[in-house]
């Protein structure tokens, strides 16, 4: 990429409202050379009208419903992640101003459950297959992002597009993976592992991510690098923190910080083939007694459990050499922001944290 200051021009980020979205203003604003931020988040609106007069040079396209919510069918998650991306696409190929979109996808796009060091090479789930919902919609969206990317001619007429797959996303203003873990601490969960705990992830900090997001911009807009194997537009990148982390360490890091200090000694094992037998059975029985209407919590699907004792580890050297993207890495620092932003914004909510000395002000 070029040494030069590369200029964004206006931006309109869709969903920036949202937890990743909020991430990528924060940091534009602190770009010298980028134009005017606009947002759209959950008010409807037309797309049309609203490229005409916000005149967005590059679109950050976050919104996305969440991927553990049972309430969400799958057609809502089709016309949501995939009609909806395909109408934004349709409406910013036609626009005189957009030249670039960037586009949050996500790691589960990659086939299996079980990731090990997974590049970008990797193959995404076929509709019919049985994954979940979400994860077969944001492959279809991926794919549309890459296809739809059209090189700009001499006028200028042409959209640019990167599609940025993240893993695991934590950071203040999360609405999943923080919750979630406060959640478990309340309800003494803390105390039960699934597996032998040696299981790995590679988790992303939303503000790394927001980065990768402007990165990837840049180097759409400045479209400079032309080389077949070092292109960036049309292209997939995956984007981590670029360490691994053993789930349960990071699970025990995020408690920590609100004042679960359980040691191992407290710790049931759950063997990791048990976890997944009882979850299939469970499963298996709402599917029956409610004709597949209702499904059990998240916390007790299968989903969940092969979160939790399988590796889902991801190779970022693409996204390092084309980007030139360099992640901070402080897990334990940025859970400790994470977590007391959490516990700050919503008190009563785990008031009974704070209640019994569990997590101390500081």
């Amino acid at each position: 990429m070029s040494s030069q200051t590369t200029s964004l021009g206006p931006v309109l980020v869709i969903g920036g409202c949202g937890f990743i979205g909020y991430h990528i203003v924060e940091h534009l604003l602190l770009e010298p050379d980028c134009g005017p931020i606009s947002v759209m988040s959950r008010n409807p609106t037309s797309i049309t009208k609203l490229l005409a007069e916000v005149k967005p040079q590059v679109l950050f396209h976050t919104a996305s419903p969440s991927a553990s919510d049972p309430a969400i069918t799958p057609e809502e998650h089709h016309n949501t992640i995939v009609n909806g991306t395909k109408n934004l696409l349709a409406c910013a190929t036609a626009s005189p101003f957009v030249k670039a979109l960037v586009y949050t996808s996500s790691a589960s796009v990659i086939k299996n459950y079980e990731h090990i060091n997974v590049d970008e090479t990797a193959p995404l789930w076929k509709q019919d297959s049985k994954a979940i919902p979400y994860m077969k919609a944001k492959a279809l969206a991926d794919a549309a992002v890459r296809e739809i990317n059209t090189p700009l001619d001499k006028y200028g007429h042409g959209l640019l597009t990167a599609a940025l797959r993240l893993p695991l996303v934590y950071g203040e203003r999360d609405t999943q993976y923080i919750p979630a873990q406060l959640t478990a601490l309340k309800a003494k969960q803390n105390k039960v592992q699934l597996g032998n705990g040696r299981n790995n992830i590679q988790p992303v900090y939303a503000g790394n991510a927001a980065i990768a997001h402007i990165l990837a911009a840049k180097a759409l807009v400045e479209s400079v690098i032309k080389l077949k194997d070092k292109r960036v537009d049309g292209e997939a990148f995956l984007i981590t923190d670029g360490e691994n982390v053993p789930f349960w360490e990071f699970s025990r890091m995020t408690w920590r910080h609100a004042g679960g200090n359980t040691k191992m000694e407290e710790v049931t094992v759950v063997p990791g083939w048990l976890a997944l037998a009882l979850a299939s059975t469970l499963e298996y029985t709402f599917a029956i007694l409610t004709l597949g209407q209702v499904r059990p919590p998240l916390s007790m699907s299968r989903l969940f459990i092969q979160f939790t004792i399988y590796n889902t580890t991801y190779n970022i050297d693409k996204a390092r050499e084309r980007l030139g993207y360099k992640p901070v890495v402080d897990h334990d620092g940025f859970l400790k922001r994470s977590v007391e932003w959490e516990l700050m914004e919503n008190p009563d909510k785990w008031e009974d944290l704070t209640a019994v000395g569990l997590y101390q002000k500081y």
